[in-house]
């Protein structure tokens, strides 16, 4: 069966609308590198650039997030069980990103989906989105 135009650029399933990413991340130079790739791959993207920020804008209709686990206002671990404590949204997947890569065993114990050290390749971003979505 023949993919779609859409299918065989991005790689991901198909979707009746744009998949929705939600990026929480402080750092502008890492925010704008994710957010391109992500619209890369065809989906639509929302940034939050602190905690407080992102928990405000995850009851939107996301279909993923990227997390960072250092926030100036509050930590990833927070926002991570503030948007868990919904049971509405508990399916959306939440990707750890973080440079500390000592942080993985925690992210995976409380629950994160999975867990990214800094920089994030285009590579292992599509990887995500496939997974994921």
């Amino acid at each position: 069966m023949e993919k779609s135009k859409e299918e065989k650029r991005c790689g991901l399933k198909n979707f009746t609308d744009k998949p929705h990413i939600l990026i929480v991340e402080d750092n502008k130079i890492v925010q704008a590198n994710i957010k391109n790739m992500v619209l890369s791959f065809g989906c639509e993207v929302s940034v939050a650039d602190t905690g407080h920020e992102a928990i405000e804008m995850y009851q939107k209709n996301h279909d993923l997030i990227f997390l960072d686990i250092y926030l100036p206002d509050m930590t990833g671990f927070g926002v991570y069980m503030a948007i868990r404590s919904q049971e509405s949204i508990r399916h959306i997947p939440i990707i750890a990103i973080t440079a500390d890569e000592n942080k993985k065993d925690e992210c995976l114990a409380i629950g994160f989906d999975e867990f990214i050290v800094k920089p994030l390749s285009k590579q292992k971003c599509q990887e995500i989105l496939i997974r994921w979505l």
